[in-house]
């Protein structure tokens, strides 16, 4: 979804990364087959991806060619770097959590952490500025991986600490 004709670019800033000429609909309209596709892939590992009645919705939307605003069923994506890298191999097994913000779904996929939001689970003005805007822009945070409580464990697998 980032080539297609459209130049996009990243830099890397405080801590984040800042990435310009997406197209919005597009994007809009990839983000959930990540976890769409992990959510019909057969296997134990994928059966806690059920997004029930925001399944249809969602798939309404993308049908309809209806991005949504950036907040309705927005997409957060953090870089967690394990000493100070990124693991590209890095893959985890969907599941669903609730945080402060309510219910959301999260995927790790080829380093980077995707969180899906769905309505009712409004991020403050600050956090949603995370999603991917409708100007093209997403801004994908940095953090220290051995912070994130439920990465710490399978990263102590995967480093063998």
């Amino acid at each position: 979804m980032l080539y297609g004709g459209v130049e996009v670019t990243g830099s890397q800033i405080d801590g984040r990364i800042e990435l310009t000429g997406l197209d919005y609909q597009r994007e809009r309209g990839f983000q959930p087959s990540l976890l769409w596709r992990r959510r019909v892939a057969a296997g134990e590992c994928w059966e806690t991806v059920d997004r029930g009645r925001h399944a249809d919705t969602r798939r309404e939307m993308v049908l309809a060619e209806d991005p949504g605003e950036p907040h309705n069923y927005g997409t957060y994506c953090i870089t967690p770097l394990f000493d100070e890298q990124l693991l590209t191999d890095f893959v985890l097994q969907p599941d669903n959590a609730r945080g402060h913000a309510g219910r959301f779904y999260r995927v790790g996929l080829g380093g980077f952490l995707f969180m899906f939001f769905v309505p009712g689970a409004r991020l403050s003005e600050i956090g949603e500025e995370f999603f991917i805007q409708e100007n093209g822009g997403w801004l994908v945070p940095m953090q220290d991986g051995w912070s994130i409580g439920f990465l710490r464990e399978d990263a102590k697998r995967v480093f063998g600490k």
